[in-house]
């Protein structure tokens, strides 16, 4: 669902692009590096491409003849699996109107969060987000752009656009299973 729908500026040379990306995937990596693939049908393989494609952004991704691939830490390659799912899911579900899934997907919307975003980054969520068959509600914002969605949903999008404004995302820290004991009184 969406307010208004503007398409991000195309790339110069799309191929140039992933041929890069994949030439970057190939190279070891200093820090430990997870590769997936995600299939998706073209017009939203090319926006996910375009959204994390910018020099900018952390994890690398490439264009497939079914899809994308990325590489980045678990934890972002995780981020950009749970919002493929986001962007999926209500694939193929058909209403009867426009007002009639409006009314039906505001009952999962409890949130509204503005995020700031690059222009050219919040153009290309905008449009990853703006397909008909994704759940949220995208519009424009000062500095980025404001989603109406449930709080999971919002979740996948915060982490996402952490990444879009190129911060590495890194596992939390590991939990122990020792009880910390008090400190002596002193």
């Amino acid at each position: 669902m969406c307010t208004q729908l503007h398409f991000a500026r195309r790339f110069a040379a799309p191929v140039m692009v992933a041929a890069l990306a994949s030439a970057a995937m190939a190279q070891p990596a200093a820090r430990s590096q997870d590769r997936k693939a995600f299939p998706l049908e073209n017009a939203k393989a090319d926006a996910i491409f375009k959204l994390l494609a910018p020099n900018h952004v952390q994890v690398l991704v490439s264009r497939t003849p079914d899809g994308i691939a990325v590489q980045g830490t678990s934890t972002e390659v995780d981020a950009v699996a749970r919002f493929v799912k986001l962007i999926t899911r209500d694939a193929g579900k058909n209403y009867s109107t426009d007002q009639a899934a409006l009314a039906e997907l505001r009952k999962g919307w409890d949130t509204q969060q503005s995020y700031k975003l690059p222009e050219e980054s919040a153009e290309a969520l905008f449009a990853v987000l703006a397909f008909d068959d994704v759940p949220v509600l995208v519009a424009h914002a000062p500095d980025g752009i404001s989603i109406e969605a449930g709080k999971r949903d919002q979740k996948v999008i915060a982490r996402m656009v952490r990444i879009l404004n190129g911060k590495r995302l890194t596992p939390p820290p590991a939990k122990t299973d020792t009880p910390q004991q008090p400190a002596p009184p002193a």
